[in-house]
């Protein structure tokens, strides 16, 4: 089994990294996750706990104190 290390030079010097981070930005999954039934349980993080749902609308209040869109990871 091959050991493989991830710098951050490596990703900063990766031709494709605009690619790749696009690709897995969250703004780009939203159109598939909007109106999804089943809501998202937040395992870690600000939201621990809490679920998301794709579904809803309207604002909802960060742990910072402030607001975003219900349905977004903003």
């Amino acid at each position: 089994m091959t050991a493989y290390r991830t710098s951050l030079k490596s990703i900063a010097n990766n031709t494709e990294i605009d690619v790749i981070g696009t690709a897995c930005n969250p703004s780009s999954m939203q159109p598939a996750l909007q109106n999804h039934a089943t809501p998202f349980k937040v395992e870690t993080g600000g939201r621990a706990g809490q679920k998301i749902a794709f579904s809803a609308s309207g604002e909802a209040k960060l742990p910072s104190g402030e607001a975003a869109p219900a349905n977004s990871q903003m």
